[in-house]
């Protein structure tokens, strides 16, 4: 998809951190407008970074989804500071899932490398993240799970 640093193409890039980095901290700065327009007494933030955001893949081709993502990673927990010091009562959450089977790996690389990716890893199944996203959400009201990594017990990806 050319979203690469050496002899990258920097629309790719700026896309990838449009997707990934700033559609979510939009989306949370007008999430918690609506809170606080309305008063509430709870909400919940929750961010699906990946699990690429704490350690680089393998991947060269991958360095910017990565930055993309640890940027997902520092917004959750630049937004949970700033909850805290307005003494807001909001949770925020940070989802890392690893290799999922998903069209991501063909629609940047082909068909058949991505089928070579889910060849060479076993991958979550996309109802593995729900449940862990079901998980942050119903926590206790005074729990707040702030990050959770998930990934295949073979650990591999």
């Amino acid at each position: 998809d050319g979203a690469t640093l050496r002899g990258g193409n920097a629309t790719a890039t700026r896309e990838t951190f449009d997707v990934n980095a700033l559609a979510p901290a939009a989306w949370t700065t007008a999430y918690l407008a609506r809170l606080d327009a309305a008063n509430a007494a709870a909400g919940h933030v929750l961010h699906v970074s990946s699990l690429s955001a704490h350690r680089m893949p393998d991947a060269a081709d991958l360095g910017v989804y990565a930055a993309s993502k640890a940027a997902v990673r520092a917004l959750a927990e630049a937004t949970r500071r700033e909850l805290r010091a307005a003494k807001k009562p909001y949770r925020v959450s940070c989802l890392s899932p690893g290799l999922v089977e998903s069209d991501f790996y063909a629609a940047k690389c082909g068909e058949a490398r991505g089928a070579m990716v889910y060849a060479a890893a076993d991958a979550l199944d996309a109802r593995d993240v729900v449940e862990a996203a079901l998980f942050v959400v119903t926590a206790p009201p005074h729990v707040e799970v702030a990050d959770v990594l998930v990934r295949c017990t073979d650990g591999t990806a």
